[in-house]
């Protein structure tokens, strides 16, 4: 298990109540892997403490990017955005905003088969 500033489950419900119709699903604790279901999209975050201290970080992609939703697959491949911050409150507004980011990228791809 991993040593949060806060518990996994604190920032869950933080997600929750921020985040209208949010649902999540753990995937892993050993690193913190969540599956986090707004609507009809579906995001991997990842919650770890950062090097500098007395930082967390949060990690979010969309969850199609990824072959495998494993600690190992997210932890290694660069995408997504990365949220740094030491205060819980502050690392849910700043993932909301990156929520509504990579919503909005989302919706400018279209895919032609």
């Amino acid at each position: 298990m991993i040593d949060l500033s806060f518990n996994l489950e604190e920032f869950i419900k933080s997600i929750e109540e921020s985040i209208k119709d949010a649902k999540i699903r753990i995937i892993d604790r050993e690193c913190n892997l969540l599956a986090l279901v707004i609507g009809e999209d579906v995001y991997l975050v990842q919650c770890r403490p950062c090097k500098v201290k007395g930082y967390m970080y949060v990690k979010i992609a969309p969850a199609h990017v990824y072959h495998r939703w494993s600690c190992e697959v997210v932890e290694y491949l660069p995408y997504g955005f990365y949220i740094f911050s030491k205060q819980l409150n502050e690392l849910i507004d700043k993932l909301i905003n990156k929520i509504n980011t990579l919503r909005k990228l989302m919706s400018r791809i279209s895919i032609e088969v």
